[in-house]
């Protein structure tokens, strides 16, 4: 947390920047113009001493639910008054000392504005302290103006014309909406992101080969890694069948009726075509490799034989989010999805095939 005090003839402003969730003690600047109910009339022992304003440059936690899907996290700037120490020298009250205290107020809210505005601009090259730092010390100069152009507030016609003038500026000056403020330093804060995936998959062949190697069903995991809208996947996919028919390779005799075992593992490049808040479709193409496997008997009689394929890989896989919980910085999602690939065998099995799996995917952001 970084304090910075602003001393002056008349009064003494602070202005803290900080973040936290709505507290009662605040008067925030959203919630309307000032009051003498917002600040505590007290006779300091500096008799010169117009007043004591604590303001607080903020970001407020909120917790909302766009979607029935999702729960999003927003982090909100917000200018607030700290009304348990800001106070006003009751011998000093003027026709428009109130004024006074709110055009001070906007002030804080102009110019917090405009330090998160060039924060998360894309094209910002300043880190936040440096932004503080710049913001703090323009708001310390435009307040000393309003002193001095009005007198310390005493010049009631002065007050009523600086107030104007900041009213007009704050009216062009808006913070940056939640997409925008996930910009810091000219760089996007959610570009990468992981994908972690299992469930069941069923291995199907055509043509002849089906035959002799039936539907195999089994499992599959998958990791990803994204950037933007590309995606490169690696899977594994092990299944398990029986034999349609017999099948002879390297001497063996595999013979029908018995078991085999079916692996694919595939690399594989996807482009996020669609994501949105309860969909994802994601086209994917790669190349990879799978072996059958087979075996008869036990310990030293057993006989065992095996083979494989490269394999070319396209397809798509589609996502249903049933769950996200979203934030600024970081987000995850729960989905539900169902890929197809078709596969291309080169090698010992010429044919086309079909992967598809029904699974979990976790993605975080």
């Amino acid at each position: 947390m970084r304090r910075i005090a602003l001393f002056f003839t008349m009064a003494l402003v602070c202005v803290e920047l900080c973040a936290q969730t709505f507290d009662e003690s605040m008067k925030y600047w959203s919630e309307g113009a000032l009051t003498w109910d917002d600040l505590t009339l007290k006779s300091p022992k500096d008799i010169f001493r117009t007043n004591d304003l604590s303001f607080r440059w903020i970001t407020e936690n909120k917790k909302t639910k766009p979607y029935w899907n999702t729960v999003q996290y927003v982090s909100t700037p917000a200018t607030a008054l700290d009304k348990s120490v800001s106070w006003h020298n009751s011998a000093r009250v003027y026709d428009y000392t109130l004024l006074y205290d709110q055009t001070i107020f906007d002030m804080n809210e102009l110019y917090h504005r405009k330090m998160m505005g060039e924060l998360y601009a894309k094209d910002n090259r300043r880190s936040p302290d440096e932004l503080y730092s710049f913001y703090s010390n323009q708001l310390r100069s435009r307040w000393q103006e309003l002193d001095d152009d009005t007198e310390g507030g005493m010049d009631s016609l002065a007050v009523v014309t600086f107030a104007e003038k900041i009213k007009d500026e704050l009216a062009e000056v808006k913070y940056p909406e939640y997409d925008e403020r996930r910009y810091v330093n000219g760089s996007k804060l959610i570009q990468a992101y992981l994908d972690f995936g299992f469930g069941a998959s069923c291995n199907i062949m055509t043509g002849d080969w089906a035959s002799t190697f039936p539907t195999a069903f089994g499992m599959y995991m998958d990791f990803s890694l994204g950037y933007l809208k590309h995606i490169v996947t690696v899977a594994m996919s092990p299944s398990s069948g029986t034999l349609g028919t017999d099948f002879s390779h390297d001497g063996y005799q595999w013979l029908q009726g018995e078991g085999f075992n079916h692996l694919m593992i595939g690399f594989a490049y996807g482009y996020m075509l669609y994501d949105g808040p309860f969909f994802a479709l994601i086209p994917r193409a790669g190349i990879g490799g799978r072996e059958f496997s087979w075996s008869r008997g036990t310990g030293n009689n057993m006989l065992k034989d095996d083979f494989s394929n490269t394999v070319a890989l396209a397809g798509a896989e589609f996502r249903f989010k049933f769950h996200r919980v979203l934030s600024q910085y970081t987000s995850h999602e729960h989905s539900l999805a169902i890929r197809c690939l078709a596969a291309r065998d080169f090698g010992i099995m010429d044919a086309f095939s079909f992967n598809i799996t029904l699974g979990y995917v976790w993605s975080i952001k």
